[in-house]
Formats: structure tokens, C-alpha cells, sequence
């Protein structure tokens, strides 16, 4: 056959695998990577946020080799007992500068895998996002959830991811202290809720891509480009506001976080301040 027959019939072949993907998808059939998590996700007697768990821990793909090569290209200086928080804040920087945001068909919510995130060169909405954003940090061993919030005002509602910071306050004030002299901010922003009785510090590593930053972001620099004027921190819901946590082995959680936030005074004191109702 010759050359231009076979790119006659490539041409035909991918047309149609795009409409088979295009009519299971409107027809609400979607492929997972497991037989388990489809089982779950087509139950009509298991809860929406257990599906939507499950769909989320499937997507994440932390343990896939070819996330974990992204996620290292995209690090400096990474080793196994690294500072997780500087790779994921490497990986923040990257896919902010890169993701465009793209909404998802008409039909039944569809959450991307981080390689298809990958695969469609960083586009998606905002689930998309999280779970590449959730994937590549936690390939690279940080501890990540993303989390649902409903709309409020002004605001959709939305997910985002967020990186544990842990419960030492201590450790959380570190940790602060890393951001604040990486992006050259005052105060660095977080969530806090209960986990196995302790006090649970969580950083939001939301995007910055396709809006002005919140008043709650604080701004460095003196760049016109207001995607380079946010950094990791700060949170999309307010004070009060319930959400939903989903976690990478597929479990969630319901809460209402409290939020607060480092600061350095002018005596070089360092502080947690939490922010009250």
C-alpha cells in the first residue's frame, strides 16, 4: 500500500477513536485504571465524595515512573531525604508558569490522570490541576490532599491541592521561614484541622494562573505580570467555610479548617498568629 493510503487510513483511524472517546464520554463511560475503582465510581449505592475519592487516588499516579521523571526534571537538587517542600515549591513554580486552564467537556465530570495532564501539555481545569500539581509533589515524597470547596459569593466553587506541613509548630514555623525568604513575603498563609488529635498545619498550593491574586495572597516583587505575583499559601475559602478533604489512598474527610499565619516581627521573632471568626 503505498505511503499516502496509510496516512489516508491513520487519519480515518484516529477520527474515529476520537468520537469513540467523544460518545463514551457523553454516554457517562469512562476508563479507569482499575477494575476496583470502577466498581466504585459506577455503585449506586456508594457516596459521591467516596467516588469521587476513589477517582481522585486513582488519578494521582505518584508510583508511575514517567510522573516521577517529570516531577524530576522539574526539581533542583533532588535525593531521597530531600526538603520535599522545596521540590514541590519547584514544581508549583513550574506548572503556574505552564498550565493553561481548559474546562471540561459537556456530559459527566471527568477527572485527567497526571500523565494525561502531561500528555495534554499542562491543560485542564481545576481537579486537573490539583491531581497533576497532588502527583508530581508526591512522587517526590511530600504528603498531599486535595480539597473541594463550594461557592461562596464571587467565587465558583473549586479544588485545589495543599502540602502538610505537619503538627510541630516548630517545624511549621521552619517551614514558613522557607517560603517567606523563597518568595520574599511577610506572612505566609495556611489551613489547620484536627488529625488523630493533634493540630494539622496544611500549606495551599493552589494555581495562579488565569486570575489576579486574592487580597489574601500577599504580593513580592514589582513585576506587572500578576502570575508571578502570588506564591504558595493563603487559602481559596474563608474563615468558616466547610470543605472536603480527599487524600492519595482514597480516603476523605469533612471539616471546617481553621486558617492562620506566619510572621517575623521587627525583633526578629518568629510566630504562629491564628486568625479568629
Amino acid at each position: 500500500m503505498k505511503k499516502s493510503s496509510w496516512n489516508v487510513c491513520g487519519l480515518v483511524l484516529a477520527v474515529l477513536g476520537i468520537c469513540c472517546i467523544v460518545a463514551a464520554t457523553q454516554a457517562g463511560i469512562l476508563v479507569y485504571s482499575s477494575q476496583e475503582t470502577q466498581d466504585v465510581v459506577e455503585s449506586p449505592v456508594v457516596p459521591y465524595d467516596q467516588k469521587k475519592a476513589v477517582l481522585y487516588a486513582d488519578a494521582l499516579q505518584t508510583n508511575n515512573s514517567a510522573v516521577l521523571g517529570y516531577a524530576l526534571l522539574r526539581t533542583t537538587a533532588v535525593d531521597p531525604d530531600g526538603d520535599t517542600l522545596q521540590y514541590a515549591c519547584d514544581i508549583w513554580d513550574d506548572l503556574n508558569s505552564n498550565w493553561k486552564v481548559v474546562s471540561d467537556p459537556p456530559g459527566p465530570e471527568y477527572i485527567s490522570s497526571s500523565l494525561e495532564s502531561i500528555k495534554a501539555d499542562l491543560r485542564g481545569d481545576c481537579d486537573d490541576y490539583s491531581v497533576l500539581m497532588a502527583g508530581l509533589a508526591g512522587s517526590v515524597g511530600a504528603e498531599m490532599r486535595i480539597v473541594n470547596v463550594a461557592g461562596t459569593g464571587g467565587n465558583p466553587g473549586h479544588a485545589f491541592p495543599e502540602y502538610y506541613l505537619g503538627t510541630d509548630e516548630d517545624e511549621v514555623i521552619g517551614q514558613c521561614r522557607c517560603i517567606s525568604a523563597r518568595y520574599g513575603c511577610e506572612r505566609v498563609y495556611y489551613s489547620i484541622d484536627g488529625q488523630n488529635g493533634e493540630t494539622a498545619y496544611w500549606l495551599n498550593f493552589d494555581w495562579s494562573v488565569g486570575r489576579n491574586p486574592d487580597l489574601g495572597y500577599y504580593v513580592y516583587g514589582d513585576s506587572s505580570n500578576y502570575h508571578e505575583l502570588v506564591h504558595p499559601g493563603e487559602s481559596y475559602y474563608g474563615v468558616g467555610q466547610p470543605a472536603v478533604f480527599y487524600y492519595p489512598d482514597g480516603t476523605y474527610s469533612s471539616d471546617t479548617p481553621g486558617h492562620g499565619y506566619y510572621e517575623e516581627d521587627v525583633f526578629g521573632k518568629e510566630a504562629l498568629y491564628e486568625i479568629q471568626l
